[in-house]
């Protein structure tokens, strides 16, 4: 029975000493093919570097090409492009890099560099490499035309963007997986990440606008109207001249710019677009003419009111309305690297612009001594003069190169309320909403946290030269109730100098008030919110109204002495569920852009 037994045990021994020998053998076995594996694919991966550097070379060489031109190379290299990251991800596909793939630490970073390699390709097979093509066939040298823009290249670039979203949107949200450094283009995938999240915001801001604009390239007709800020108005300034722009045949034309008296017809409004009761108080009867639709801090009910005076007067159609301030112009002669010589001989550059168009020429030609009716006519030819020319420059000095600063312009002018559009149809007008750019006191996101402080000049007088209008955002407060109150500071400072400015100004520029800053002042809610505890440094006493529904303290015939400053405080609360901050929206002027 012993020996039995013992005879038993030998054999289950010997057994578990044979498995313990094949698991060592298939460990030993496991742990070479994993050596060779290994050895292998850091092989692989060493080969590849250069392959993936070589990659990112093509393209960065393919984008160079694209600005300058050079479509057909640019092709050439990001087909090639193409071809090298198919091979590589075909590559990494294999039973070497599929085994390196289980081992614990090193299988995430194998998936992360195939993902990144793979996305790579996707970026230039589905964006990049489309977009060559495209530039093949529509070269970005054709975007100028004699008159204009080529429409029907606009058309085509900006149907292909909007086409190419949603691969865009693909790649950003795949790119968020990738965490290599393997392969060494960590950087490389980060770089890429932030240009796609570039590309998009741009997107989002600027295409639904233009796409609009533009339409299909054909059968568009817009009023551009230049407002001039040496005479203020709520929304800019007296519309000192304005163009037809018309997208015809694949072309965008912007037309000759023309004074107000040849645009508009003077006198009052048609009765389609008459002011309203509450309008005839608040703005004093003044928006009783065409010109003077812009005392109203609405831009919708300006240019509805623009649009129609000029159907009746010139017998057209308009499906918009476009405004731009003068203080666009120094921006569009720093883009151009021009200098505008008028007709009279005067110098317009990006430095001296605003001065020159809200003072010098006023001195000149509406001096105590040269005053007279032809003044006017000189003045205002002048002015529609140097829209027309400086509009012109920046067609002749556009180019690709300059999107960068093109963007920063265009980013500025819709942040400062330089740039503003009103369609006709309210379906395009949505658009023009959600871009920023419809200057509507209601019904916009941003009208629930935007308080207004509006200044008009009344009456006409070119002042708006010696005029400093600031304001600010202080503390808030968290009331019991939810809601947030801020307080708000604006000032209204006159820089007018009576022992220099007084000399030769006449009372074409000084409106006859001696060198005072005289007009109108609205301080206007959010929508939905209320203002309170207004108070002024020199007794002015501000009436609360109602305009559009929403809070509106105002006065009229608001005087501010030669060096004097007006400042006024008050608080906006927002109610509860508005959940951002306070933002003011202030009348365009020269001050952040005077020389001190």
């Amino acid at each position: 029975m012993n020996n039995f037994e013992n005879s038993n045990k030998r054999k289950a021994s010997g057994h578990r000493r044979k498995a313990v020998r094949i698991v060592i053998i298939c460990l030993i076995v496991l742990i070479c093919l994993v050596g060779i594996c290994g050895v292998m694919a850091l092989q692989s991966a060493k080969k590849m570097k250069p392959r993936v550097r070589n990659i990112s070379t093509e393209m960065k060489a393919a984008v160079s090409d694209l600005k300058q031109g050079k479509a057909d190379d640019a092709v050439s290299k990001l087909t090639n492009a193409s071809q090298e990251s198919k091979e590589i991800s075909t590559e990494m596909q294999g039973p070497v890099w599929k085994v390196m793939e289980l081992v614990p630490g090193i299988g995430k970073q194998i998936k992360s560099a195939r993902t990144a390699i793979g996305l790579v390709g996707e970026t230039d097979n589905k964006v990049l490499l489309p977009f060559a093509k495209l530039a093949k066939k529509y070269p970005m040298t054709a975007l100028k035309t004699e008159n204009g823009f080529n429409a029907k290249l606009l058309v085509a670039y900006m149907n292909f963007a909007e086409q190419v979203r949603p691969e865009v949107d693909k790649i950003s949200e795949k790119m968020d997986t990738v965490d290599v450094s393997m392969l060494g283009i960590g950087d490389k995938v980060a770089s890429y990440k932030k240009k796609i999240s570039k590309l998009n915001n741009n997107l989002d801001t600027y295409l639904p606008l233009f796409k609009t604009i533009v339409g299909n390239g054909s059968d568009r007709r817009y009023l551009l109207i230049a407002q001039n800020l040496a005479e203020g108005r709520s929304i800019g300034g007296f519309m000192g001249s304005a163009a037809e722009v018309n997208v015809k045949n694949g072309e965008l034309i912007i037309g000759d710019f023309h004074n107000a008296s040849e645009t508009l017809p003077s006198g009052r409004i048609p009765e389609n677009v008459a002011e309203t009761k509450e309008e005839v108080v608040l703005f004093d009867g003044e928006m009783r003419n065409s010109w003077d639709a812009n005392y109203s801090p609405d831009y919708e009910r300006a240019a509805q009111i623009w649009a129609a005076c000029y159907e009746t007067q010139h017998n057209t159609s308009l499906n918009g309305v476009l405004s731009l301030n003068t203080n666009i112009i120094p921006n569009l002669l720093k883009t151009a690297d021009k200098e505008l010589v008028l007709s009279d001989g005067t110098k317009v550059n990006s430095s001296n612009a605003l001065q020159v168009l809200s003072h010098d020429l006023y001195y000149k030609y509406f001096n105590v001594a040269n005053a007279s009716s032809r003044s006017n006519v000189k003045a205002d030819a002048l002015f529609a003069e140097t829209a027309t020319k400086a509009q012109a420059a920046f067609l002749d000095g556009f180019s690709i190169d300059k999107t960068g600063q093109y963007k920063a312009f265009l980013d500025d002018a819709i942040k400062e309320g330089t740039l503003l559009g009103w369609m006709k149809d309210k379906k395009e007008e949505k658009v023009m909403i959600s871009s920023g750019v419809s200057g509507k006191l209601k019904d916009t996101p941003e009208s629930k946290w935007t308080t207004g402080f509006y200044w008009n000049f009344d009456p006409a007088n070119k002042m708006g030269w010696f005029m400093n209008l600031k304001t600010s955002i202080g503390q808030k407060k968290k009331n019991s109730d939810g809601s947030v109150t801020y307080e708000v500071k604006g000032s209204i400072e006159n820089i007018f100098d009576t022992s220099k400015d007084m000399t030769d100004a006449s009372s074409y520029i000084l409106g006859g008030y001696h060198g005072n800053l005289q007009g109108q002042l609205h301080l206007i809610a959010p929508e939905g919110a209320s203002i309170g505890n207004v108070k002024t440094n020199n007794g002015l006493t501000l009436t609360k109204a109602s305009y559009m529904g929403l809070e509106d303290y105002y006065g009229i015939r608001v005087k501010v002495a030669p060096g004097k400053t007006l400042e006024i405080s008050y608080t906006v609360t927002l109610p509860a569920g508005v959940n951002h901050k306070l933002r003011v929206r202030e009348t365009p002027s020269v001050t952040s852009y005077r020389s001190e």
